[in-house]
């Protein structure tokens, strides 16, 4: 019910090229970009709650940039963020990517949206720990099903702690 050309024209929402967002000169300058996300959620935090941002990057195959780019980008911008009024979703088509450059992704995100569910991540390394590793990532499709199954492994237990909740409230009385 969001009236999106109304939320342009008061300057609430604004869309703008992958290019002008990443690139510099055509190449993607992290620490501009990171700097660039943070101001924009420090300058929006003063007169709303935060930043919401999506970003689709299925653009880095139009450049000279490549996965591990990306990966060093998600990294520096999860490190930087933390403390941010900040709401970001990173989308990766799965067929636009390969398996080791979704599981790079998956390794630099702490919750992942996967089959419209919003899963913890149990693949997420923190920035701290994430630079410098270039171990090839599993399976990515399995780690996205099994990310899956864990967050609706956790729904089901939750609904059965609060039956056994209430039945044990049941058999008190």
């Amino acid at each position: 019910g969001i009236d999106g050309d109304a939320r342009i024209d008061a300057g609430d929402r604004r869309v703008r090229p992958a290019a002008e967002v990443y690139l510099d000169n055509g190449h993607l300058d992290v620490d501009r970009v990171v700097e660039t996300l943070a101001t924009a959620a420090e300058d929006v935090g003063v007169d709303h709650e935060g930043l919401c941002a999506v970003g689709e990057n299925s653009w880095c195959f139009r450049t000279e940039n490549d996965s591990e780019d990306m990966a060093t980008f998600e990294a520096a911008f999860d490190a930087r963020s933390s403390d941010l009024p900040a709401v970001t979703l990173c989308q990766y088509g799965l067929d636009d990517f390969d398996d080791e450059a979704i599981a790079k992704a998956l390794r630099s995100h702490r919750y992942v949206v996967y089959r419209e569910t919003l899963c913890r991540n149990p693949y997420y390394v923190p920035p701290d720990e994430y630079a410098g590793t270039d171990e090839p990532g599993p399976n990515a499709a399995l780690m996205l099903q099994q990310t899956h199954d864990i967050a609706q492994s956790r729904r089901q237990i939750e609904r059965h702690k609060q039956r056994l909740s209430v039945l044990n409230r049941i058999l008190r009385h």
